[in-house]
């Protein structure tokens, strides 16, 4: 048992099914922060169906809380993973409820009949499901939080298109003026949110190109200064 790996899952603002199977996890961690319970046995020491187990070990994965690693036994077959906990993570951004059904939390219960648990409850040689303990322990670097995506907003009363499209603009004699009322114009009315303004106006500026009719003479545009 690692004392301490147990203290950090405790400490993660993790609710549903993620933490149960965390803390699991952490209380059989060894010195290396890892260890290899098969899910039947994480079920019945958390008192979740299988299903739900999978799917609590997936997300803790996704949120950068751990790293599993294949195992094999000596016959080739597949075994339990080893679940190497990244201590590391300390806080996190993301949203940490797990996706479940309601019958799942309905008929599920943390509460566990000690008594009913199986037979691989009752193994303390061996923390998997009877199978081989690898000679080398393979080195796992545990990958980080994921980053969250920049949000989108709505176009300020301030902007001003930025130097890209002001030569875009020139190179193909584009009166600016009249483009950005035109851009303003359609964003307010169709109530638009943007991660990129500025993108979206090199967009905008592009349509405006596309759509010219071969017999269009553009007006001539000298003003770059975009005075407002």
């Amino acid at each position: 048992m690692s004392y301490k790996a147990t203290n950090w899952a405790y400490d993660l603002p993790l609710t549903g099914s993620a933490k149960p199977v965390l803390v699991a996890l952490a209380d059989m961690a060894d010195e290396d922060n890892s260890c290899f319970p098969g899910q039947r046995k994480l079920a019945a020491m958390t008192g979740r169906s299988v299903k739900t187990i999978e799917r609590a070990l997936t997300y803790l994965e996704g949120m950068g809380l751990l790293s599993r690693v294949k195992r094999y036994g000596s016959n080739g077959w597949r075994t339990s993973d080893r679940y190497v906990l990244n201590l590391d993570v300390v806080t996190l951004d993301l949203p940490d409820k797990v996706t479940t059904s309601q019958n799942d939390y309905q008929s599920e219960s943390l509460v566990v009949n000690l008594a009913r648990l199986p037979d691989i409850l009752s193994t303390t040689t061996r923390q998997g499901d009877g199978a081989e303990e690898p000679s080398v322990k393979p080195s796992v670097k545990p990958s980080g939080p994921k980053s969250k995506k920049k949000p989108s907003t709505r176009l300020s009363d301030s902007w001003l298109p930025g130097e890209a499209c002001l030569i875009f603009a020139r190179e193909n004699n584009i009166d600016l003026h009249h483009e950005v009322g035109q851009f303003r114009a359609h964003v307010a009315a169709n109530d638009r949110k943007q991660v990129n303004w500025d993108a979206a106006f090199r967009m905008w500026l592009g349509n405006v190109i596309k759509w010219r009719k071969p017999g269009d003479v553009p007006k001539p545009n000298t003003d770059w200064a975009l005075r407002v």
